[in-house]
């Protein structure tokens, strides 16, 4: 007998990490990723498991936060009529909260309302899960660590004639690049990032900026003095696969100046490519990066902490960042996905097994933002 697995949202053109996590369910799952949960909810056959990934997806394209409100509703009756019918429910936490920070009282309420209904909440390493337990009071039984596998497999790291790619690029041979890269938003650090490099007087520093443009630095590079203005070079738009490994090819070291992180799926990236990764030293990303072997951290309440971190890897000699990058590598293999598979394989095994245990857990109330 095979299952049904309903995942929500479908992200995979995107982020490969939905593609990679479901490449080896057990046979006996017939899984579904979906862009649109109240259709394909109405089509599955009863009893299923629904996972949920990313829990903005939600209501995030919402006109106003009324229809925001109304779309969280729907979705909570939703799982809660599903799991009335005997349906399992789990959750994996990605971000505390949204990274573009839309309607914020909506996507707390619904959090809120998610987790009684949860039969298990699952996150990436065990730093998060002492954030969110933290955060939302979890409760000890219902979660469990899913680890996040590397993306060696679908980004494979260029051969030789870096050199010559580098300087065909325009970047010199004694070049410090660093790659601010993918979904740029607030959270990423942007406006942070050039203020640290207008304030370094070093014609080797180069910033290259690539990937889609939520909150759009084209102004805060405009207002940069030229001379820094000529040392960037901003590539906006989405990065097609195919474009990942090259762009990543050109850097020395990849820059993650967040404000705030549970997982980062870039700092995966960079490592999965060999490249390490400059950042700030907050606990989600400690349980990948460790300064001075595959990363340079700085601690996020200095004022100079960022600028601090640059000039290191300004000193730094072309031996000393290939060691670093080398060392990237060796950490993104230590997080394969195969025991990824086996641990999500055992859990949807679990929840059939669980099926037998109804939980009526009703929703009503918890939608009032008052």
């Amino acid at each position: 007998m095979r299952h049904d697995v309903l995942v929500f949202p479908d992200y995979r053109v995107a982020n490969p990490y939905q593609t990679l996590l479901y490449a080896n369910v057990d046979s006996g799952f017939n899984v579904q990723i979906t862009a649109d949960w109240q259709a394909a909810l109405a089509q599955a056959a009863d009893p299923i498991i629904f996972h949920l990934h990313w829990e903005d997806a939600i209501y995030r394209m919402a006109p106003d936060i009324d229809a925001a409100h109304a779309r969280a509703v729907a979705f909570v009756e939703a799982i809660d009529a599903l799991k009335r019918r005997g349906g399992q429910f789990l959750w994996t936490i990605h971000n505390v909260r949204p990274h573009d920070g839309r309607y914020l009282a909506v996507h707390d309420a619904l959090r809120e309302a998610l987790l009684p209904l949860a039969d298990l909440i699952l996150v990436h390493h065990p730093e998060a899960l002492r954030i969110m337990r933290e955060e939302l009071d979890l409760p000890p039984a219902g979660c469990t660590v899913l680890p996040h596998g590397n993306y060696c497999a679908v980004y494979p790291r260029l051969g030789p004639g870096r050199k010559e790619r580098r300087a065909a690029a325009g970047f010199e041979a004694d070049a410090r690049v660093l790659l601010l890269f993918g979904r740029l938003d607030s959270y990423k650090g942007a406006r942070n990032l050039l203020e640290a490099m207008a304030r370094i007087d070093d014609p080797r520093l180069r910033l290259l900026i690539a990937g889609k443009a939520v909150d759009d630095p084209a102004a805060l590079l405009d207002a940069l003095p030229a001379a820094v203005r000529g040392r960037i070079d901003y590539r906006p738009g989405f990065v097609e696969p195919k474009e990942v490994a090259p762009l990543f090819d050109l850097a020395d070291m990849v820059a993650a100046p967040y404000s705030a992180i549970l997982t980062s799926g870039t700092a995966m990236l960079a490592l999965s490519l060999g490249r390490p990764v400059l950042a700030p030293s907050l606990p989600g990303l400690r349980e990948w990066l460790e300064d001075g072997a595959n990363a340079l951290l700085y601690a996020q309440s200095e004022p100079d902490g960022l600028e601090q971190a640059i000039e290191r890897m300004l000193a730094l000699s072309t031996p000393d960042l290939e060691q670093l990058g080398a060392r990237a590598l060796e950490t993104a293999h230590r997080h394969p996905w195969e025991p990824v598979h086996h641990l999500l394989n055992g859990l949807y095994a679990r929840c059939v097994l669980n099926r037998h245990i109804p939980r009526l857990v009703g929703s009503q109330g918890w939608y009032r933002l008052d």
